[in-house]
């Protein structure tokens, strides 16, 4: 009996020491996954880091380009619709209305000249400077042109002297366009 004893302790003593190297094997995997998981939390920290980041700089972007539209402050789409803007009309429907422009408050100058004028064209007649038009409050739109300056609203061609006041859907034609 003793000795069946003895072989059953030997036994027990050999299996435990396997387990015991097993839960050791299993705790060293399970150190260096926790290592690793680390590792890729702190990536995802960082990567997370630069993109909040980059949107408060695109978000800054915005804003700006908004601002030089005049259109800044404006959050939601329905204060968007209320903005004057212009809107470029051709005889062909699928490329009317490609280009809008919102108008600033104040006054935006059109013509050719790239440096002087916000909203720059080229074509007959477009001089260096051919009009400016004045926003108030995008309320109140006027148009007058500028010295030499062929400017049309509704087909009729604006007076140097007059200017004219601007309804919501007229047609402003610069040039001989």
């Amino acid at each position: 009996r003793m000795e069946a004893a003895r072989i059953t302790e030997v036994e027990l003593r050999q299996r435990i020491e396997q387990e015991m190297k097993r839960v050791q094997h299993r705790e060293e995997d399970l150190k260096k996954e926790l290592v690793g998981l680390e590792g890729l939390r702190d990536s995802w920290d960082m990567e997370k880091a630069d993109i909040e980041q980059k949107a408060q700089e695109h978000k800054l972007s915005r804003e700006r380009l908004l601002k030089e539209l005049g259109i800044s402050g404006i959050d939601d789409l329905e204060d968007a619709e209320k903005v004057p803007r212009l809107v470029n009309m051709n005889p062909d429907k699928s490329l009317e209305g490609c280009l809008i422009f919102y108008l600033p408050l104040e006054e935006t100058r059109i013509g050719a000249d790239h440096q002087k004028c916000q909203v720059f064209l080229t074509g007959l007649d477009v001089a260096e400077e051919v009009c400016v038009i004045h926003n108030e409050g995008h309320e109140k739109l006027e148009v007058r042109p500028c010295p030499g300056g062929l400017v049309r609203v509704n087909g009729y061609q604006v007076d140097d002297d007059e200017g004219r006041l601007l309804e919501s859907g007229d047609r402003l034609a610069i040039g001989r366009a």
